[in-house]
């Protein structure tokens, strides 16, 4: 019982971890696991019949971002000329699954061996619904692969958790540096951006 903050926090003994009996002694309930009372309900009685608490998560206040995608792809050529040297597709998505929620950015590039991908996150951030947040935070100027990569799929996750997101932010520029030359300005990029509630 949480007499300082007027709550009952409520969880299967099953349930209980190391890590959650420290969030609870923290007075932090935004655990899925957890159901936080109002220390004048019935708890027991509410608990026996499989009740929400009255200030749930489901009556938190906040509503669960919806699913969203931005996928481009592009054509490559060999830097200064125009033969063709393959693509780059590139993505960020938020999947809303029900009890799966995931965020994160990609890309394929394949076949152009004579360029290599160097990427903008700018920004990326994120709320949980009725929880934490974070963001949003830049960051420039970042090579996911060796300049001798001819194929490459890469991927980077924000989120990845059965409680969905209330908010999110993420935009990428990728850019097809000239690999011999990296100060080269011919640079074929994709921007791909997607927000919600931020």
């Amino acid at each position: 019982m949480d007499k300082q903050n007027q709550m009952t926090p409520v969880i299967k003994a099953t349930d209980l971890t190391a890590d959650i009996k420290t969030e609870m002694n923290a007075h932090v309930y935004t655990n899925a696991t957890i159901r936080a009372y109002s220390i004048d309900d019935d708890v027991i009685g509410m608990v026996e019949s499989n009740t929400p608490p009255s200030n749930s998560r489901l009556f938190c206040g906040e509503s669960g971002a919806g699913a969203d995608e931005n996928y481009k792809l592009i054509n490559l050529t060999v830097p200064n000329s125009s033969q063709a040297c393959g693509t780059l597709g590139a993505r960020v998505k938020y999947v809303h699954g029900g009890i799966y929620f995931h965020l994160y950015s990609e890309y394929k590039k394949e076949v152009c061996c004579t360029r290599t991908i160097l990427i903008h996150r700018t920004p990326v951030g994120g709320k949980v619904k009725c929880g934490y947040s974070w963001g949003p935070t830049y960051n420039w100027d970042n090579y996911t692969e060796s300049s001798v990569s001819c194929n490459k799929n890469w991927q980077e996750h924000y989120y990845q958790n059965i409680q969905p997101l209330n908010a999110y932010w993420v935009r990428i520029v990728f850019m097809a540096k000239d690999a011999s030359n990296i100060s080269n300005p011919d640079n074929p990029s994709i921007d791909v951006e997607i927000r919600k509630n931020m």
